[in-house]
């Protein structure tokens, strides 16, 4: 599908001045299921093209408030700034008792790779001792023109969560990783960096952080006592395993 070439209608953030009428809608202010658009097409004749707008659809709803999903001429400006501020989102479902399913949502600006770097970070490190059943696994990118110019990826991730033991350690790790795929679906050189970090052995991290001190301590001599290293050690030493 081509690029989405619109012109922007007058937009007022309050009602429109009185005697004032908008004579046509234009296609951005149409419903949000009506708009909703794909940059490629479905030559597959065995997936159906409202497969994915189903999918993707029901993702940007469970994620997005209700008032952005409702396209309005007067608050076009308010709406697509709050907008750029949300993303990217990362949602989950909640962990009420075990057994039970996770679903993590994922809504941000297209990256290429960024939803294979999001799968990669919920199988195999939300659990990283442990072999996680993928239950489903959704992505596509998508374009919403009343909210943003750019492409957007949306992607889900269902996983199974097999005992109380599982959900605590899920419960533990869920806000780091969080904070992890917000870092490494919008920049790909974070993205490597914490992969990488993640494959390390403890000696291989020790040695990382190491060096990084180490050439800190070189280009700021003089503010930096050389005790770092020591007191870095400690630190080291005594922090938790799973650090």
């Amino acid at each position: 599908m081509g690029e989405c070439h619109m012109q922007m209608p007058l937009v007022f953030e309050q009602d429109p001045p009185r005697g004032l009428s908008l004579t046509a809608t234009p296609d951005i202010y149409r419903p949000m299921q009506q708009q909703l658009e794909f940059d490629f097409e479905f030559n597959c004749p065995f997936i159906e093209a409202e497969y994915y707008r189903e999918g993707a659809q029901d993702i940007i709803q469970k994620i997005l408030p209700a008032d952005l999903l409702e396209p309005s001429p007067y608050r076009a400006a308010s709406q697509r700034a709050r907008f750029s501020d949300m993303i990217p989102q990362v949602r989950w479902s909640e962990l009420t008792r075990a057994p039970c399913s996770l679903s993590v949502l994922l809504l941000c600006k297209f990256r290429q790779n960024a939803c294979h770097f999001f799968y990669d970070m919920i199988s195999r490190w939300l659990l990283p001792t442990r072999k996680v059943n993928v239950e489903l696994f959704f992505a596509s990118d998508v374009r919403l023109p009343h909210l943003s110019d750019d492409l957007l990826s949306v992607a889900e991730i269902v996983i199974y969560v097999k005992s109380l033991q599982e959900m605590e350690e899920v419960r533990r790790n869920l806000h780091t990783i969080e904070t992890e795929i917000r870092l490494g679906v919008v920049s790909n050189y974070h993205a490597r960096r914490i992969l990488e970090f993640k494959g390390l052995s403890t000696d291989g991290k020790t040695e990382m952080i190491q060096e990084k001190f180490g050439s800190l301590i070189q280009s700021h001599s003089k503010d930096l006592d050389r005790g770092i290293f020591s007191q870095m050690q400690h630190f080291l030493v005594t922090c938790r395993e799973d650090f």
